[in-house]
């Protein structure tokens, strides 16, 4: 019987770059944004390493990296600055509502231009 890893020709098949990016994001999802554990320092720098590869890389990866967002907009909203700008960026809305709410709820959470800007987002999504 042949293995279904094992091209004749090519030797063992590697995993598509892209299921290799999406399991990345799943750990990323599991191991900081759900674990209380790590400093916002570092979940800034995974946000930030996030969108390096959302905007530089293949957009079609992009639905699992907002999908992932919504960990960090429900368990730490306050690091919601740093991801509406991809949002915005990448013209996606979803989060406007819950990100609208938790500045409004929270008007001391963020420096005047932050809150601005989020209240902007919020705002641009609904016109949408």
């Amino acid at each position: 019987m042949s293995n279904p890893l094992r091209s004749p020709q090519r030797g063992p098949q590697a995993p598509h770059p892209k299921s290799k990016f999406l399991a990345a994001i799943e750990f990323i999802e599991t191991e900081y944004f759900r674990n209380t554990r790590h400093s916002a320092k570092e979940l800034q720098e995974i946000l930030t390493a996030l969108s390096v590869h959302g905007t530089a890389g293949s957009p079609a990866l992009r639905d699992r990296m907002v999908a992932s967002y919504e960990t960090v907009v429900t368990l730490s909203p306050a690091l919601t600055s740093r991801l509406t700008d991809d949002l915005i960026k990448w013209k996606r809305t979803e989060y406007a509502e819950e990100i609208g709410k938790f500045v409004a709820d929270n008007p001391l959470a963020f420096d005047l231009p932050t809150t601005l800007r989020l209240r902007a987002y919020a705002r641009r999504a609904q016109t949408q």
